[in-house]
């Protein structure tokens, strides 16, 4: 919740250097080491997403170009990411880059986990999570009597996840509401609804989450206890003139 906070009032997700520093100071673990984890949990929302972006645009549930061409390109830097991974591994065994993999292999040692059955059941929760959330879009659609149904929402939703996916604003500011827009667009749905379920949804999502994790930060990680615990400033002991003088 932290994390999320951070992303929504800091730019270019500074909420990840705040996960990292409290993770870091909570457990004990290196700072490489956390950011390993974020990375793994980033990458596995990347595939889970261009995956379901894939499979709802060239399916025809969703009848949507645009989502095609997102898919197409997200498989594209995957396809690309794995084929530098596979010559990256091939240099390896010959010896080269022998210092960036000393630094580089707390990072990626969570992401080898995603390859086993862990990664599996990874990939089925983080399913469900981003199916939560297209039903809190749904809710929010038809709240404003938006006629949107439950798959249109998934798909709305996976699409602005994949865009909001490049480091923005505070609240992925212009990102996710011209994402959003567009979405809803190639559902027939614009004008006033559109706008209204722009600033609805970025309430929801934005809001709470901002305000648990403020209180979360203030209470629980080193707000207001470390305040409490800081020493309070001594003021310095008078100097004779004498020793004012020799310490000029």
């Amino acid at each position: 919740a932290v994390g999320y906070m951070g992303n929504t009032v800091l730019p270019l997700r500074g909420g990840e250097v705040l996960r990292i520093l409290l993770m870091a100071d909570r457990s004990g673990c290196r700072k490489r080491d956390v950011l390993g984890s974020i990375v793994a949990e980033r990458l596995l929302d990347a595939i889970t997403l261009i995956v379901l972006l894939a499979v709802l645009s060239f399916s025809g549930l969703v009848g949507s170009g645009a989502g095609r061409e997102v898919a197409l390109v997200g498989i594209a830097v995957g396809v690309g990411l794995a084929a530098a991974a596979v010559l990256y591994k091939h240099l390896r065994r010959r010896g080269m880059f022998t210092r960036f993999a000393d630094l580089a292999s707390p990072i990626v040692h969570a992401s080898r986990s995603l390859a086993n059955r862990r990664g599996a059941v990874l990939a089925v929760v983080t399913l469900g999570v981003w199916s939560l959330e297209s039903v809190v879009f749904w809710l929010v659609a038809r709240s404003v009597h938006a006629d949107v149904t439950l798959v249109e929402s998934l798909f709305v939703v996976v699409f602005i996840s994949v865009v909001i996916a490049i480091p923005a604003g505070p609240g992925y500011l212009g990102t996710l509401d011209t994402s959003l827009v567009f979405a809803l667009g190639t559902l027939d749905v614009t004008g006033s609804t559109a706008l209204a379920i722009v600033l609805l949804f970025r309430f929801v999502l934005f809001v709470p989450v901002t305000v648990v994790g403020f209180v979360l930060l203030m209470t629980r990680y080193g707000g207001l206890s470390q305040l409490r615990m800081r020493p309070r400033p001594r003021p310095a002991p008078a100097q004779a003139p004498c020793a004012q003088t020799l310490c000029l």
